[in-house]
């Protein structure tokens, strides 16, 4: 993966541009998408990365286990901003995962690319008694 390097604490952090990410995963590469929004955000109205996985950042390092199986697999994380995936990403380094990288520009640019998001449907309304 094409991914940007930088040094200090979360600036170290490796990025990865949106659109390749799009690319990447469209061809069928095996990444794994971490969202660490919180829940509402990751089941709300602006949506989600079509495939991205939910572990909120306050559960991420309680939560890590649920991704032992991708240890070794490219793992992208993404927050509402890049600050916040980064944040995320370098939690996950710490926790000991290789390929970690975080989402340039979080969510954020995502949607200002107009990349692909999955929307939760709204359920239907109540039936009449």
């Amino acid at each position: 993966m094409n991914v940007h390097h930088e040094r200090n604490g979360r600036d170290r952090v490796r990025t990865v541009d949106p659109e390749l990410l799009h690319h990447q995963v469209r061809s069928g590469r095996s990444i794994v998408v971490v969202d660490v929004r919180p829940t509402a955000a990751y089941r709300g109205s602006r949506g989600r990365i079509p495939g991205a996985i939910s572990l909120p950042i306050a559960q991420l390092v309680a939560r890590r286990a649920e991704l032992e199986q991708h240890r070794h697999r490219p793992i992208v994380v993404v927050a509402d901003d890049e600050a916040g995936s980064r944040l995320g990403a370098l939690e996950l380094e710490v926790a000991g995962f290789t390929e970690v990288s975080a989402l340039e520009g979080g969510m954020q640019r995502w949607l200002e690319l107009r990349l692909p998001i999955v929307v939760p449907t709204p359920p239907p309304p109540p039936l009449p008694h």
